[in-house]
């Protein structure tokens, strides 16, 4: 049976160091428990309001709950930093380029959290919302570059997608659901970085969605529906400015 020995000269304030010497590893193992179920509890609550940032913030600095990747696998898929995927939304799909994997382990549950930190682009729809004129020229399946970042669990991910110019896209022999193009970065609310040469009666910039006639002689491209007369696009075409 243990006991305290008191002999050797020890002192009772000699004794109670000793004591205290002995239990100091289990006051530190207690201690590190209750930060560990405290910095739990607080990831929990910044996971489950979605603050995906904050908990990157507080973990980032230990190598015990913190890990960066190359590259994770989803649906069977891998998907690398770098890399432009589709990712579900409340009500429509989001598109954005990866360029940070994480995963976070819960210090207490020792349960993983996968976040991804993504580089929007705007959609369709985004965009219409501060500037809706833009309907007549925004493809569906135009995307707008930003400075818009975000972290994002890794399981709302659905699949790769391609994002070309619109140069490569107009050559593609088939464009998929998945299949997008960029031609403009979003800068603020109303603003493009850039301008787009407009065509047709219209002036409205180039969209891939409608069709288009060339006038044979001055060479400007007209949309159909835009031309008064039905237009044969097998025969030569004089718009009304050379006919």
């Amino acid at each position: 049976m243990n006991s305290l020995n008191w002999s050797q000269q020890e002192s009772p304030q000699q004794s109670n160091s000793t004591i205290s010497k002995r239990h100091m590893p289990l006051r530190k193992h207690i201690r590190k428990q209750k930060n560990q179920q405290s910095q739990n509890s607080e990831i929990q609550n910044l996971y489950k309001s979605y603050q995906f940032s904050e908990i990157v913030k507080i973990t980032q600095a230990s190598s015990d709950c913190y890990e960066e990747f190359e590259q994770l696998k989803i649906n069977n898929e891998y998907i690398k930093i770098g890399d432009t995927v589709e990712i579900t939304g409340e009500k429509h799909i989001f598109v954005g380029k990866i360029e940070q994997i994480i995963a976070i382990k819960e210090p207490v549950t020792n349960k993983f959290i996968c976040l991804c930190l993504v580089n929007w682009y705007l959609t369709r729809n985004e965009i219409l919302q501060y500037i809706p004129e833009s309907k007549k020229w925004i493809s569906k399946n135009e995307l707008f570059q930003s400075d818009l970042r975000d972290y994002v669990l890794a399981s709302t991910i659905i699949n790769q997608c391609v994002v070309t110019t619109i140069n490569e896209y107009k050559l593609l022999p088939e464009i998929t659901t998945s299949t997008y193009f960029s031609r403009l970065k979003w800068i603020r609310q109303n603003e493009f970085d850039n301008t787009l040469e407009t065509y047709c009666l219209c002036n409205q910039p180039f969209n891939p969605d409608q069709d288009y006639v060339q006038c044979d002689k001055c060479l400007k491209w007209y949309h159909i529906h835009c031309l008064e007369k039905p237009v044969d696009i097998n025969l030569d075409f004089l718009c009304t400015l050379c006919n």
